[in-house]
Protein backbone atom coordinates (compact mmCIF):
# COMPACT_ATOMS: atom_id res chain seq x y z
CA UNK A 1 0.00 0.00 0.00
CA UNK A 2 2.75 2.48 0.43
CA UNK A 3 4.38 1.52 -2.68
CA UNK A 4 1.58 2.57 -4.46
CA UNK A 5 1.13 5.43 -2.56
CA UNK A 6 4.76 6.66 -3.36
CA UNK A 7 4.12 5.85 -7.59
CA UNK A 8 1.14 8.41 -7.09
CA UNK A 9 3.07 10.86 -5.54
CA UNK A 10 5.61 9.85 -8.34
CA UNK A 11 3.22 10.58 -11.44
CA UNK A 12 1.58 13.75 -9.49
CA UNK A 13 5.52 14.99 -9.92
CA UNK A 14 5.74 14.57 -13.44
CA UNK A 15 2.01 16.12 -14.16
CA UNK A 16 2.87 18.79 -12.25
CA UNK A 17 5.73 19.68 -14.22
CA UNK A 18 4.09 18.99 -17.65
CA UNK A 19 1.27 21.76 -16.21
CA UNK A 20 -1.41 19.59 -15.47
CA UNK A 21 -2.07 20.37 -12.19
CA UNK A 22 -5.94 18.89 -12.41
CA UNK A 23 -4.73 15.34 -12.86
CA UNK A 24 -1.98 16.24 -9.99
CA UNK A 25 -5.04 17.50 -7.97
CA UNK A 26 -7.26 14.66 -8.56
CA UNK A 27 -4.27 12.21 -7.55
CA UNK A 28 -3.67 14.35 -4.44
CA UNK A 29 -6.65 14.25 -3.45
CA UNK A 30 -7.23 10.30 -3.80
CA UNK A 31 -3.73 10.01 -2.30
CA UNK A 32 -4.62 11.39 1.21
CA UNK A 33 -8.17 10.54 1.38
Amino acid sequence: YYRSGVEMHRMAAVYMKEGNIEAAYALYVKFLT
